[in-house]
């Protein structure tokens, strides 16, 4: 396949993709020498690049990178599949690459077939036996007619306030450009005062997703 290089939007003249997936910098004397970054690995196997403008590092998924260059922005409520997932070795070159819903992403017909293929009943009754007794929950006693032995047990107000500084976190609001917009004592507060998805704001902040409402969203733990 023939090799095609074009200037990445925001970074024209600082960074090239090809429609392959690679990412080259041009921020050499030599421009006629291919200086390919390398790219991180993360989830499954998909590649990630950082590029700096303005002295600030922001990431970007290799497939949004082709499809966003060679074929435009993608729509809010799509993303891009893998024909081939990359965890079986698909690669982010546009020939491999499609615009679908998050529900057609999950039914790709590698990735059903590999993750979601249903047990046999010979399988599942083989794991009701294997797990039989195995599991506990306050409801098995009341099942059995025993009282539980968390009846009547309360946290004391300083184990809530730690357990509530262990896992609260602050959410960081940062443009796509990595510069900090505003900062929320959580995700529910982020996603109250600006109208957007909690599950949205979570994915990010999580890195399941690259940015959301055109924002970068990052965790930092309350007191850090």
């Amino acid at each position: 396949m023939r090799v095609i290089w074009r200037d990445i939007r925001g970074y024209e003249g600082k960074y090239q993709v090809s429609n392959l997936g690679n990412v080259r910098s041009l921020n050499y004397r030599n421009t006629k020498r291919i200086n390919l970054l390398k790219p991180n690995k993360v989830g499954k196997g998909y590649r990630r690049f950082d590029l700096c403008k303005d002295g600030v590092y922001t990431y970007h998924y290799a497939h949004q990178l082709v499809w966003e260059t060679f074929v435009g922005e993608i729509p809010e409520g799509l993303e891009i599949d893998h024909i081939i997932p990359v965890s079986d070795g698909g690669s982010d070159e546009l020939a491999n690459l499609r615009l679908v819903t998050r529900e057609g992403n999950m039914h790709n017909e590698s990735t059903y077939k590999k993750y979601f293929v249903p047990c046999s009943e010979s399988k599942k009754e083989s794991i009701r036996k294997t797990s039989k007794g195995k599991h506990y929950s306050p409801s098995t006693e009341f099942k059995n007619g025993e009282i539980s032995r968390f009846k009547n047990k309360h946290h004391t107000e300083e184990a809530k306030k730690k357990i509530s500084k262990k896992h609260n976190k602050e959410v960081h609001q940062y443009t796509l450009e990595g510069i900090l917009v505003n900062t929320y004592r959580s995700c529910k507060e982020a996603a109250e005062k600006n109208g957007f998805s909690l599950c949205g704001i979570s994915a990010c902040a999580t890195n399941r997703i690259p940015h959301y409402k055109k924002f970068i969203w990052r965790y930092t733990r309350l007191g850090d």
